[in-house]
């Protein structure tokens, strides 16, 4: 491995966010940048609770252009859950499909909070957004861990994700999220 140009702004982003999700860990999902790219990321996300998707653990890519904080990642959905397609890059207020929307305040963790809030609302036509029923978004949460877990064996990064992904969400009231959470396009 060669070093890393941390003068060059989007490392140094990238690098300062990595650093962040380590030390102030979520309990609703987990991300990582692949051993030897960080522009691409993969994640784990719990399904929102009160919702469908509730008990799942869902498999996800981030890739993050050249150009990032400035420009938009690119996101899919890794393994089923119902409400996007699998491999196929989702259309979000804070994907590529929208540049005119992305805040360049927004970061991986503001990201997967709005995914994670979009899940449960009705994909009305939207690149690659599915309206399962919710009986099939419970049969996928139910088979969600191994779903997830075959896909990242399948991608390699399997190890990375392990113990998160055997995790139970914490009793509670959820995290509050942030005021600022971009809107669904």
């Amino acid at each position: 491995k060669g070093a890393l140009n941390t003068s060059n702004p989007s490392i140094k982003r990238i690098l300062s966010e990595v650093k962040k999700l380590n030390s102030e860990p979520s309990v609703e999902f987990e991300a990582h940048p692949v051993e030897d790219n960080l522009f691409d990321w993969h994640f784990v996300i719990r399904g929102p609770e009160d919702s469908a998707f509730a008990g799942g653990m869902y498999h996800g890519r981030i890739i993050l252009p050249p150009q990032y904080p400035y420009k938009p990642p690119e996101f899919m959905f890794l393994s089923p859950q119902g409400r996007f397609e699998v491999g196929k890059k989702i259309c979000l207020s804070i994907s590529q499909h929208h540049p005119e929307l992305w805040q360049p305040g927004w970061d991986i963790r503001t990201a997967l909070t709005a995914i994670q809030s979009f899940m449960p609302t009705p994909g009305n036509g939207a690149i690659a957004a599915l309206d399962y029923t919710d009986d099939e978004r419970r049969k996928l949460a139910a088979r969600s861990r191994e779903a997830s877990a075959a896909s990242l064996r399948a991608h390699g990064v399997y190890d990375s994700f392990a113990a998160f992904l055997r995790s139970e969400r914490p009793a509670g009231p959820p995290a509050a999220g942030a005021s600022s959470e971009p809107a669904a396009a």
